[in-house]
């Protein structure tokens, strides 16, 4: 082998190395980009979670004031029982007094 074809050997190995370097970049690139679009969709899941971790605390709340509704409305029909209770006692003392009178 004479010094031309050395040359043209490292020349082309060169060419070789430059072709494998750009290719291997394409692929950084590429892997870097799919690195950023999972980084994203990571952090959108994570809103996601977040929203939802939010809205069982809401319906928790939600059923907490319903049952809170429910006894309060016991409570109303008690003391509506109770005045109603209170109003016939009222008569009964009216009566009574009319015929003590």
């Amino acid at each position: 082998m004479n010094m031309g074809d050395v040359d043209t050997v490292e020349r082309r190995r060169l060419s070789d190395a430059r072709v494998t370097l750009s290719e291997y970049q394409e692929g950084l690139l590429k892997l870097s980009g799919a690195c950023l679009n999972l980084r994203h969709q990571i952090e959108v899941e994570g809103r996601f979670l977040g929203a939802r971790a939010s809205l069982l605390e809401a319906q928790e709340s939600l059923l907490r004031l319903s049952e809170a509704s429910l006894n309060l409305r016991k409570h109303i029909e008690v003391f509506k029982q109770a005045l109603e209770f209170l109003e016939k006692l009222e008569v009964l003392k009216a009566i009574v007094c009319d015929i003590d009178s």
